[in-house]
C-alpha cells in the first residue's frame, strides 16, 4: 500500500500523523477547511432604530407594527436559521477593540462607494478601495480635494468590536428576548461621533483598559428642521474584569481580514492606474494620436 497520496497536485503522507504542520495545513485547505470562521465576518450589528414601523410586504391585509424609534436594535439568529430583531432603550457593551474607518455608503442604491482600512491612530497611513493612500489626519481633506462631491457623504466612523447585553429587550411584537454578552460590532458617526470619542478618551486618560469596563449606551432625541435624529449618550459603568481573551484575539483577526480586503482592492486600483499610465506613455500620452498619422498614397506609390 502506498504511503503517500496526491491531493490538488501535492504529494503528502497518507497518514495525517506523519504530516508536518505545513503539510497538514495544506491538506485541510485542499479538503475544504481552508476558510475558517473569523469572529466578525457575520457579526450581528448593534445600531439605533430609525424605522417607525414594520410592514409585512407579503400580506397586504396585515396592519403595520409600530417600532421603538431611538432604541438600540440587533438581529438574533434562531435555531431554525431565521432571524428576529431585539429592541431595547439601553445597550451595555464591553469593548474588546476600537478602531476607526472612513466610508461612503449610497442609501439610494444600497451600495458601498468607498471603504478604508481600519486605523487606531491619527498618524497612521490609511488605504482605501479606490486606490488612495493618506495619513488618517489628512485623509478627508485629501479625498475631498480629489472628489469634491464626496464632501458631505464621506464620514469617519468609530468601529467597536465587543459583546453587548440589552436589558429588557423585546422583539417587535413585545415578546421578551434575551440578549446577553452577544459578540457584535457597533459603528457610530455623525452627531454621535464626539460623544463616543470623549468616552474612550476618558478611559485613556484614566490609564485603564477598556475591556475591564462596561459602556452603557442610551440615546437622546434631537431635531433639525424636519429631521429627527438620536445622538448616542455613552457612560462607563463599574469595573468588570472578566473578559474573554480568546474572543479578543478573534476580533483582532477580523479587523486584519477586513483591512486585507481593502488593501487587495487598493493594490488592484493602483495596478490598473499604473497600466493606464504606461499605455499613455507608450502611445505618446493620447491614444487618439495613434490614428492621426497621414496615410501613404498607395496609388501613387504603385
Amino acid at each position: 500500500m502506498s504511503t503517500e497520496m496526491t491531493i490538488a497536485g501535492m504529494t503528502l503522507p497518507s497518514n495525517v500523523d506523519d504530516m508536518t504542520p505545513e503539510q497538514k495545513e495544506a491538506f485541510m485547505a485542499a479538503t475544504g477547511q481552508g476558510e475558517t470562521h473569523k469572529e466578525g465576518t457575520n457579526l450581528p450589528r448593534l445600531s439605533i432604530n430609525y424605522d417607525a414601523e414594520w410592514i409585512d410586504e407579503n400580506d397586504d391585509s396585515a396592519d403595520p407594527i409600530n417600532l421603538p424609534r431611538g432604541s438600540y436594535k440587533i438581529s438574533l439568529r434562531q435555531d431554525d436559521d431565521t432571524y428576529i430583531v431585539a429592541y431595547a432603550k439601553t445597550a451595555e457593551i464591553r469593548p474588546y477593540h476600537k478602531t476607526n474607518i472612513y466610508s461612503i455608503y449610497d442609501l439610494d442604491t444600497n451600495s458601498s462607494i468607498l471603504n478604508t482600512t481600519h486605523f487606531r491612530k491619527w498618524d497612521e497611513m490609511v488605504l482605501d478601495d479606490l486606490g488612495n493612500e493618506f495619513r488618517a489626519n489628512q485623509y478627508k481633506k485629501k479625498i475631498v480635494g480629489l472628489y469634491p462631491n464626496y464632501e458631505k457623504t464621506l464620514k469617519c466612523q468609530h468601529v467597536v468590536f465587543g459583546t453587548v447585553t440589552l436589558p429588557g429587550a423585546k422583539d417587535m411584537h413585545g415578546t421578551e428576548v434575551e440578549v446577553k454578552d452577544l459578540p457584535c460590532v457597533w459603528y457610530s458617526k455623525g452627531a454621535s461621533f464626539m460623544a463616543v470619542a470623549d468616552a474612550f478618551k476618558d478611559m485613556l486618560d484614566r490609564g485603564q483598559p477598556m475591556q475591564q469596563r462596561i459602556l452603557t449606551l442610551t440615546t437622546t432625541r434631537e431635531k433639525s428642521g424636519q429631521v429627527t435624529y438620536f445622538p448616542v449618550t455613552a457612560k462607563w459603568g463599574k469595573e468588570n474584569t472578566g473578559f474573554d481573551m480568546e474572543l479578543l484575539v478573534k476580533f483582532g483577526t477580523t479587523i486584519a481580514e477586513e483591512s486585507k480586503v481593502v488593501m487587495e482592492a487598493f493594490k488592484s486600483k493602483k495596478a490598473k492606474s499604473s497600466n493606464d499610465d504606461l499605455a499613455k506613455q507608450v502611445s505618446g500620452g493620447d491614444l487618439s494620436n495613434d490614428f492621426d498619422d497621414e496615410l501613404p498614397d498607395l496609388m501613387a506609390a504603385g
